[in-house]
């Protein structure tokens, strides 16, 4: 059987995603909840997400939770969590082995949906809110993540630049959320904000691996119908992010070894596909302008990537270098762009990109996550094509696009983070 996709709207504002393919022996259910990204909510969304993985009204306890899913085969249930552009997409996933394959046939995966329901829908709730100390300690990993951010350094610069690339946008907010929010998280209010949740947000369901899980389908429906519904908020996931009247540079000192750059472009031209593979002939490859010249002839990076953000349609460059070669490093990035603009590329060289990222697209057909992700982002683009149809679509993107795209990206913020100097830091110490 080769993959049979279909997605319904359910009304309520939720809509239901099959994903079948009868060579995997496993079933999956994802149920997000999907709200806009404000500064407030990130920190809420993630800690109600972990709260209701540890326990629910009926089994009090994480350890004992695991026992029951380790009894069903080694079945679990995970927080499900991803961006699309503007938007924040919070919730549960269930993993099972297909009931045509235990021993006996037995009927384990109806068990594990009613749990994952149960988590979703019957927290370990009480008159204080959420079991207390699963909440201090939940509340004490998300503050933990938040101050962790700032030990990557190359995550920590990005977040940073992202701050200034979508300034009044809600994609300037951390994955992460910032400290004060986290630290202000409380109890009471936060089942005041899982009940909104439930509410208001958009639903996105996803029934996928084997066919044998439709008939779990139902079970999940009808647990929706149970809840309240009403203001549900409509969605736009491709919000392109404005373009700057002139480019903006900003610099922060911070204890490191190494300089950190990151350099954003915008473009106006509305080609998803044509501006991907552009970005991957730029910096998306081993075999792409950033990485053959940048770094390896010229030496001026430890590393140096570029990605294409088709929500926002930002394409986002990041380098490591040494201080001395920050600007250095700029100007040839910018001057390898301006060779694509210019159609300074072969095409075998573009050949070779297609053919990469075609095989990175085919290869979301190899697990049941990485397909359910593909198709996630898919209607995140409005669109319903699988990876092969993708693929036939980017073989006929021809070098004249490219270098469209290459030539409507425009330098919009650089930021970079570089290491303090140690004897000025003394001195103020």
């Amino acid at each position: 059987m080769s993959v049979s996709f279909s997605k319904t709207e359910c009304g309520r504002g939720i809509g239901l995603t099959r994903i079948y393919d009868d060579k995997f022996k496993s079933v999956s259910v994802y149920i997000f909840f999907v709200t806009k990204i404000n500064k407030h909510n990130i920190s809420s969304n993630s800690l109600i997400s972990k709260l209701l993985i540890t326990s629910n009204s009926k089994i009090k306890s994480r350890t004992a939770l695991n026992k029951e899913l380790m009894r069903l085969y080694g079945s679990s249930i995970a927080v499900a969590s991803t961006r699309a552009g503007d938007y924040q997409m919070i919730g549960l996933c269930s993993s099972c082995l297909c009931d045509k394959f235990t021993i006996g046939r037995e009927q384990i995966s109806g068990k594990v949906t009613d749990m994952l329901l149960d988590c979703l829908f019957s927290p370990d709730i009480d008159e204080n809110g959420f079991n207390e100390k699963y909440f201090k300690m939940r509340k004490q990993d998300v503050i933990d993540a938040v101050k962790a951010s700032v030990n990557d350094k190359r995550g920590y610069a990005i977040i940073k630049a992202r701050k200034e690339i979508y300034k009044g946008e809600p994609s300037e907010n951390s994955a992460y959320g910032g400290l004060d929010e986290a630290v202000a998280l409380d109890n009471k209010a936060l089942v005041e904000e899982y009940k909104e949740l439930l509410r208001t947000a958009r639903v996105e369901i996803f029934v996928a691996g084997h066919s044998d899980a439709e008939k779990n389908v139902s079970r999940i429906l009808e647990a929706f119908d149970n809840i309240p519904r009403d203001n549900i908020e409509s969605i736009d996931y491709r919000a392109f992010s404005p373009i700057k009247p002139e480019p903006l540079s900003f610099e922060e000192k911070i204890d490191a070894n190494q300089t950190k750059l990151v350099m954003a472009f915008k473009t106006k031209y509305d080609d998803i596909y044509a501006n991907k593979l552009m970005a991957m002939l730029f910096g998306g490859a081993p075999f792409s302008k950033l990485f053959v010249n940048v770094r390896e002839k010229l030496s001026l990076c430890y590393y140096c990537a570029a990605g294409f953000a088709d929500t926002k349609n930002v394409m986002i460059v990041d380098s490591g270098t040494d201080n001395e070669n920050c600007d250095k490093a700029k100007e040839e990035i910018l001057a390898q762009l301006e060779a694509l603009a210019n159609g300074d590329f072969t095409d075998v060289e573009l050949d070779n990109t297609k053919l990469a990222l075609c095989t990175g697209f085919k290869s979301n057909n190899d697990t049941v996550s990485d397909m359910t992700a593909w198709y996630l982002t898919q209607f995140t683009r409005n669109e319903m094509c699988s990876p092969e149809e993708i693929c036939e679509r980017l073989m006929t993107v021809t070098r004249e696009q490219i270098i469209e795209a290459a030539a409507a990206m425009k330098l919009d913020t650089v930021y970079v983070v570089s290491p303090e100097d140690k004897t000025e830091a003394a001195n103020e110490n």
